[in-house]
């Protein structure tokens, strides 16, 4: 019995010990968007939009064909990078090339600022944890948290 007790008094003490607490999604978001905000005044860049989720955004090329609904299936190049880079040569964490995917099978990042654009739309964008993976992340590739940066070509959306 006195086994349990020491062992039941160990997980709760490291428990109490993560670095990284449960937040609530708000709580988290104003975190991440300050952390952005930062990157892009520190680093200068310029012609960033804000969409009301949070999530910032370059239009590097303004597409005109169809915009996909979160249904479609669209065919994409992109390359990802996190916004605090572990790796210090900037490699990116995921890279793909006319690769197609149902919308609403991806983060909600992307399924939010693509569901906004036409096909031949290029976008850089800044992606708050909470529309990635969140507190969860992605064990073995994806850090708890993490902010994410994707630079993003929708080459065609279909039903």
């Amino acid at each position: 019995m006195k086994r349990i007790a020491v062992i039941v008094s160990l997980v709760v003490l490291l428990t109490g010990c993560n670095e990284d607490p449960v937040r609530t999604f708000d709580e988290q978001l104003a975190i991440d968007i300050e952390a952005i905000d930062t990157y892009i005044a520190d680093n200068n860049i310029q012609n960033v939009q804000e969409d009301p989720s949070g999530i910032r955004y370059i239009v590097e090329e303004l597409g005109t064909g169809l915009v996909p609904e979160v249904n479609w299936i669209v065919k994409v190049d992109y390359t990802g990078y996190f916004l605090t880079d572990p790796d210090p040569d900037g490699t990116p964490f995921d890279q793909g090339q006319g690769v197609e995917f149902v919308l609403s099978q991806v983060i909600a990042g992307w399924q939010i600022m693509l569901s906004q654009f036409g096909e031949g739309t290029t976008l850089k964008v800044y992606i708050p944890s909470g529309y990635a993976y969140g507190f969860a992340g992605r064990p073995r590739s994806i850090p708890s948290n993490a902010n994410l940066i994707f630079e993003i070509t929708l080459i065609s959306a279909r039903k």
